[in-house]
């Protein structure tokens, strides 16, 4: 590519960089196809590496898009796609001109569910989510005993929706979870907040016991949902370090989610 496309290229990854610093905790990867003629060769940055040219280095994202241009120069294209969570940032570059698109993350193909519920947690678009929950299984078909669950968790979609359409959709939310248990709505109302509602956000969960914090923090770090922490604390004597927007308190008993 020409100095002038690598210069336009730039100006494109620095609001590229900028939505990195402020989105951090959305960030997925991004994976880089560069084309000459009929070739292609791939390069992707996930986790702090950057893998290009067959090695894998440490690196931060400035640094990752900067070893991303200087290789841009020995080909004729370039297509970055910067993955977060509910958004894809396209940005594609050649000899006529660089261009920036944003998509959805592809769904899965159609989960057919026996209920007549329209949900607005979708399970074509939500089958991390709703596997690691255990409402559906690993080959992405719906338990039909989770069915009255997965309802339940919907509705509780339902009913908070129109509070958070009321809040300002330019602040960054925060919510606390007191006695989060395994935290399973609260992981939900994360989905559908960033993925679906595409705002900020950010869960505390709050409970006493040990171990439903040990498994909300393990399941946190598999979904990787990185906007989240759960502190291990009694709530007649916790203190939250930051302005609450919404507070959630929901009994708990085996799989019950009222």
């Amino acid at each position: 590519m020409e100095k002038k496309t690598i210069a336009k290229l730039r100006l494109f990854f620095s609001g590229l960089e900028s939505r990195h610093q402020e989105q951090q905790d959305f960030f997925k990867d991004m994976n880089i196809a560069f084309k000459s003629g009929t070739k292609t060769f791939t390069a992707s940055y996930k986790d702090g590496q950057l893998y290009m040219n067959k090695e894998i280095v440490d690196a931060d994202f400035s640094d990752a898009l900067e070893a991303v241009l200087s290789e841009a120069v020995k080909y004729e294209s370039l297509e970055a796609v910067y993955c977060e969570r509910g958004t894809n940032v396209i940005i594609t570059a050649d000899a006529r001109n660089v261009n920036i698109r944003y998509e959805e993350p592809k769904p899965e193909a159609e989960v057919k569910v026996e209920s007549r519920r329209d949900y607005l947690i979708k399970a074509s678009k939500a089958p991390e989510l709703l596997k690691e929950i255990g409402i559906m299984t690993k080959d992405g078909k719906v338990k039909n005993d989770m069915i009255r669950k997965y309802n339940q968790i919907d509705h509780f979609i339902e009913v908070v929706e129109p509070i958070l359409r009321n809040m300002d959709p330019n602040e960054p939310l925060t919510i606390m979870d007191c006695a989060c248990g395994k935290s399973y709505l609260t992981f939900v109302l994360n989905y559908y907040i960033r993925e679906v509602m595409k705002r900020s956000c950010y869960f505390i969960g709050i409970d006493y016991s040990e171990g439903v914090i040990k498994s909300s923090i393990e399941r946190a770090e598999r979904l990787g949902y990185r906007n989240m922490e759960f502190i291990q604390e009694d709530l007649r004597t916790y203190v939250p370090s930051r302005k609450i927007d919404m507070v959630v308190s929901l009994h708990a008993c085996d799989i019950a989610t009222d």
